[in-house]
């Protein structure tokens, strides 16, 4: 029996089990507005349409406690 159709949207990009492929993708962890957009850029030109960009401004599930986990939420939500 076929799977039954599922669709969500995020950023504007329709996903569906029965659509094209679409991506989500970015950086790992927020570490500066330059970045993102460069990332950005570079994988809507690589992946073209259906393309949503994402990353964590609070990486919390770093396996060293010190270890850099991006601006934190206030500033990542404005960047």
């Amino acid at each position: 029996m076929p799977a039954r159709p599922v669709r969500v949207s995020a950023g504007g990009v329709a996903f569906a089990n029965d659509g094209p492929v679409r991506f989500i993708g970015g950086p790992c962890a927020l570490e500066s507005e330059a970045l993102l957009l460069r990332v950005g850029r570079a994988l809507r030109r690589a992946v073209g349409t259906g393309f949503v960009l994402k990353c964590s401004a609070d990486k919390a599930n770093r396996t060293a406690p010190a270890a850099f986990r991006g601006p934190g939420f206030e500033a990542g939500l404005r960047i």
